[in-house]
């Protein structure tokens, strides 16, 4: 008889890549919500080298899985060839969605990316979206098509929560709707957990970002040759890769570099525990998870100039280490300023924490959008 006088929990779908970190930490943001039930929908398991971060899963729902007519790795045509079968399969998806929603009785979706919140924009469900970076800070601005139903997906959604506050901006822009910013929360709990398993010196250099010419990665090995650090070995982490890219960085890499591709998040840390200076330098950058999570580790961050950095809370800005890439010792010099900084241990300040922690950052989102 109480449990008939309960309220009935809200039901959230989250909606994206079981493959898509992203997406799964949101879905254990909502999991850890008590007064929520939840599903997440998904259309690609593991594919083109890439794992199913939802392995086991009881709540996984599956519109038509396209895993096995994509390609086996990541490369720019496999990438062309994904986007045309999303396009092409897209009226079925949004079917299938639209049953998965009233079968489970969902009160919203939240679609992670641009292509998700299309699929609920064409289902005519309600839905909060979180695009990413170059859907809009770049891609509107190089196809008016895309521009064109950006917009619509945009206004259609009931909330769009981005990352930055350029991104917010982007999204007025487009479609004239007022984007709720978040920072992309990290698991420090799990950081907390992991660096103490780490042990050792800190004598680790990583470049932590993807395989692929945005992220300038063939510049890195160019400074690390042009004397930096005396061309101690580099160490390579990317959750994701263009193959023609990767092996072509293979080859004129040091024999004493070191690939290890994607790692499972405790891996990662206890890797960032061991590393004092870790690299991101891509063309263009909205909110880099990978490096605060790198600062929350106690590592040193060398970066180009990007607005992000200027909202950083001390603590973690005193880590980062703005680098011209016009000079052409500008990884030795990075590295010499890393080994005077690494010497105090990185804090995290309570504004970082309401910042950062997807803990305390996460819920906010949750409880007003959800």
């Amino acid at each position: 008889m109480i449990d008939r006088l309960r309220p009935p929990k809200r039901v959230i779908g989250i909606l994206g890549g079981a493959r898509d970190f992203h997406a799964v930490d949101w879905f254990h943001a909502v999991r850890r919500d008590s007064k929520k039930d939840y599903i997440f929908i998904t259309d690609l398991l593991e594919s083109e080298g890439l794992k199913n971060l939802l392995v086991g899963e009881k709540s996984l729902k599956q519109l038509f899985i396209i895993d096995r007519i994509l390609f086996e790795r990541q490369s720019n045509l496999g990438h062309a060839w994904r986007n045309i079968i999303k396009l092409v399969v897209a009226p079925v998806q949004a079917l299938l969605l639209l049953r998965i929603f009233k079968k489970h009785g969902c009160t919203i979706i939240h679609a992670h990316p641009m292509y998700y919140m299309m699929l609920c924009w064409m289902a005519h469900i309600p839905f909060m979206g979180t695009p990413q970076g170059a859907e809009l800070l770049s891609r509107p601005n190089k196809s008016y098509a895309y521009r064109f139903f950006a917009r619509r997906i945009l206004r259609a959604a009931k909330y769009i929560v981005v990352d930055s506050r350029q991104m917010s901006e982007a999204a007025y822009r487009i479609g004239g709707v007022h984007a709720k910013v978040i920072q992309n929360g990290i698991n420090v709990e799990l950081i907390n957990n992991s660096i103490g398993l780490g042990g050792g010196d800190r004598n680790v250099v990583l470049s932590l970002r993807g395989m692929e010419p945005i992220y300038r990665i063939e510049e890195i090995i160019a400074a690390a040759y042009a004397g930096a650090i005396e061309r101690r070995s580099l160490t390579f982490v990317y959750p994701f890769f263009d193959e023609n890219y990767s092996t072509h960085i293979k080859k004129i890499a040091h024999p004493g570099d070191h690939f290890l591709g994607r790692l499972d998040k405790m891996d990662l840390f206890r890797l960032m525990s061991q590393t004092i200076l870790a690299i991101s330098i891509p063309i263009s950058d909205s909110s880099p998870r990978s490096v605060y999570e790198a600062i929350f580790c106690g590592c040193c961050v060398a970066v180009t100039f990007n607005p992000w950095i200027e909202l950083l809370p001390s603590c973690m800005r005193s880590r980062v280490i703005v680098v011209d890439l016009l000079n052409k010792n500008w990884l030795f010099d990075a590295y010499n300023k890393a080994v005077d900084i690494i010497k105090t241990p990185f804090i995290a300040s309570n504004e970082a924490l309401d910042l950062f922690d997807e803990n305390r950052s996460l819920l906010g989102v949750i409880e007003e959008c959800y």
